[in-house]
């Protein structure tokens, strides 16, 4: 059985919570929303770090012994979190985190990819958690390129076949009952694959798609976030102007340019209607800038923020709090193989001043992190 024990200090990290171990999940999610930092870690098992911004502490939960693997998709939603095996047809675990319990996830219609280090779209929706974009070899038309498991009865269901072509490395946001995605990589033409500039929405009620029209700024976004605001997918960084994207409406707006050098591989969270940013790649030099800013999404107006206590980085994750915003984590690609940090600090916007938190128990492992 999983156990429940203090954070280690040196261990590697992937993206969960939870102790007790369940077959499957028999009932809908319970409880508000969790909206702790939390990621996911491996040591000889699933391993689940959760913040408490109340206590200023992680816990650190422990699941059922297992084999790190060649690549891990992960997903954490704001009820369940999930670590996939790509090369093992997208078997894994499912955490509950109202529960704390651990469950099997079985094998997916959806066969391993074809590259062991490349992550799909995973997002959940509710209780359902969506994963596509596996690509398909010349003889395997027919192979589904997504699936979504349902949590309630831990059986897989292959989704409808999309617009677009399958991809990698996209960047994708829940809006509603809709998953976009857009961006990445993936077949240009015959013998051709690259940077892709399209994208859709997948309507999980209807098992149906729908097809971006292009934006007004066409390019590709290397690096950028995909985040929610207001029943719209925000699109910001990858060196290019930021653009919102309404579903609904199937339509494009554009954002004015941050007063600051963020944007690529940045920290990227929405509070209420601020879209906070921090750090990421420098764009003069090679390394990561200092630099901060939030942009108030009703007036598209932006504003600098102080720097942060704590060095900058690529690829920190962010969460929003009511008040503010907690960063931690990410890594510089430095040597091989890259520093990754564990500390992190959180951003108040009533008193406008950054404070330390406490170290995160671990890194995250390269073949667990969601931005490579």
């Amino acid at each position: 059985m999983p156990t429940r024990r203090p954070a280690p200090r040196h261990f590697v990290s992937l993206l969960l919570v939870g102790a007790g171990l369940a077959t499957r999940v028999s009932a809908a999610p319970g409880g508000a929303p969790v909206t702790d930092p939390v990621y996911v870690s491996w040591e000889k098992a699933c391993v689940v770090h959760r913040f408490s911004v109340e206590k200023g502490a992680w816990s650190t939960f422990t699941g059922p012994r297992t084999l790190l693997p060649l690549k891990a998709l992960p997903a954490v939603g704001p009820h369940f979190a999930a670590a996939l095996d790509p090369m093992r047809a997208y078997t894994g675990w499912l955490f509950d985190l109202h529960t704390e319990q651990w469950s099997r996830v079985p094998k997916s219609p959806v066969p391993a990819p074809l590259g062991t280090m490349d992550p799909i779209a995973a997002r959940f929706i509710g209780d359902k958690l969506v994963v596509w974009g596996r690509m398909n070899s010349p003889g395997q038309e027919n192979v589904p390129n997504g699936a979504v498991l349902d949590t309630a009865t831990m059986t897989w269901k292959p989704v409808s076949e999309a617009p677009i072509v399958p991809r990698y490395r996209c960047a994708s946001a829940v809006v509603g009952n809709r998953l976009c995605v857009w961006g990445g990589y993936g077949p240009l033409g015959p013998g051709r694959s690259g940077p892709l500039e399209d994208g859709a929405t997948y309507d999980l009620a209807t098992d149906t798609w729908d097809p971006m029209p292009q934006p007004p700024v066409p390019g590709h976004r290397y690096g950028c976030a995909a985040l929610t605001w207001n029943d719209q997918m925000i699109l910001f960084g990858g060196r290019r102007v930021g653009m919102t994207y309404d579903p609904a409406k199937r339509r494009w707006r554009t954002m004015s340019e941050p007063p600051v050098d963020v944007g690529v591989m940045s920290a990227c969270a929405v509070v209420g209607d601020r879209l906070f940013a921090w750090s990421g790649q420098s764009a003069g030099a090679r390394g990561a800038s200092t630099q901060a800013a939030v942009c108030d999404l009703k007036t598209d107006k932006w504003e600098k923020l102080p720097d942060a206590p704590i060095n900058p980085r690529l690829l920190a994750f962010a969460q929003p709090q009511s008040s503010g915003v907690i960063v931690w984590g990410g890594w510089l690609e430095n040597g091989h193989p890259p520093e990754f940090f564990t500390d992190g600090a959180a951003y108040d916007f009533t008193q406008r001043r950054w404070s330390p938190i406490a170290a995160a128990p671990g890194p995250v492992p390269y073949e667990l992190h969601p931005g490579w």
